[in-house]
């Protein structure tokens, strides 16, 4: 069995012991000037937002998530059409904020702390290569 197949089997099937994994469309704010909203759909929010930390620049606030299937995310992409400044991300406006209050309201216990600092495992020190001089 490969790593990617066994890593997909534990995301899948839940063998590392985790609470189920939350699912839908979630709502992710930039903290920076322009303080974009990310809208995008995940099938394991933990995973999706560590993954979104690793490469952008700035922290991200998780809003709210919307439990449903991947066609909300659309649905919702073409209802704030007008505020999308590039891609997924679109501006706070007050009828955005409103949406994501009544109809994504944060899980309390299962929401990952998007704005703790990633800590990641201290890693051991590579071993020196050993090199054997042989006389011919």
């Amino acid at each position: 069995m490969s790593f990617r197949s066994l890593r997909y089997k534990i995301r899948k099937y839940n063998l590392h012991g985790l609470p189920p994994p939350l699912s839908g469309v979630y709502f992710l704010q930039a903290q920076c000037e322009a303080n974009l909203i990310k809208i995008g759909f995940t099938d394991n929010l933990r995973f999706r937002v560590k993954d979104l930390r690793s490469f952008c620049p700035v922290n991200l606030k998780l809003l709210g998530l919307m439990p449903g299937p991947k066609t909300l995310e659309g649905e919702t992409h073409r209802r704030f059409y007008g505020l999308r400044q590039h891609s997924e991300w679109f501006l706070p406006a007050p009828e955005l904020l409103q949406f994501i209050k009544e109809f994504a309201p944060l899980p309390t216990e299962e929401t990952p702390e998007v704005d703790a600092p990633l800590e990641l495992p201290a890693m051991p020190k590579p071993a020196l290569p050993v090199f054997v001089l042989r006389a011919n």
